[in-house]
Parts: structure tokens; sequence; C-alpha cells
């Protein structure tokens, strides 16, 4: 039963059950905007430019994956993030505005005799 609570053998429903704030989506975005802050500060104590102007091959194995990494996940905060928070809301918002209706049949009533017989 949605929305339900026992209370110490009772069974008590609330009129309106509300889903829960889309917490995940949000602590996603967050995480990967902590993630393209803080991988713009390595990328530059690195030195990504310059060691992708000046190669050298121990210093490039490790900055090439590293900023594909970082690009990516930029990629993914600038035009994946907006649109999944965005859905995450809406969907949220829709639950709370959704009339709690316990009980009740999305049809009309069914006749005991179906007028085909």
């Amino acid at each position: 039963m949605a929305g339900s609570l026992s209370q110490g053998g009772q069974v008590v429903t609330s009129a309106a059950p509300t889903a829960p704030f889309p917490r995940r989506a949000c602590l996603l975005a967050a995480a990967l905007w902590a993630l393209d802050v803080g991988g713009a500060y390595v990328l530059d104590a690195l030195g990504l430019v310059e060691g992708l102007l000046s190669p050298h091959g121990a210093g490039l194995a490790l900055l090439v994956p590293l900023a594909a990494a970082f690009y990516l996940a930029r990629l993914v905060l600038l035009f994946v993030a907006p649109g999944f928070v965005l859905g995450a809301i809406l969907l949220w918002l829709a639950d709370r505005r959704r009339p709690a209706r316990e009980g009740a049949t999305s049809g009309p009533p069914l006749s005991p005799r179906s007028p085909m017989s």
C-alpha cells in the first residue's frame, strides 16, 4: 500500500503520498561539477598544455588518459547532466501534483453482463 505506516498494529495511510526529492540526480551533477573543477586544477598543475606541446614518453602516458577522462566528464556535465536533473525534477513535480486516489479504478465500472453476449 503506497504511503502507509504501521503504528501499534494500526495501518495509517497518508492522504497524499509524495515522492522524495531526486537527490541522486542532483548529487550526480554536483559530483560531475566537482570533477570538472578539480580536474581542471589537476591538469593545469600537471602541465597538460606544456606536456602536449613537448611530449615526453612517461608524462604523456599519464596525461592523455587523464585528459580524456576529464573531457568526457566535462561533456557529460555540460550535455547530459542538465537534462537528467531537469527530467528528474519534472517527474518529481508531476508526482507531487498527481492527486492521491487510493482504491480508484482506471475506467468505468464493469457490469455483470457484457453487451457482446
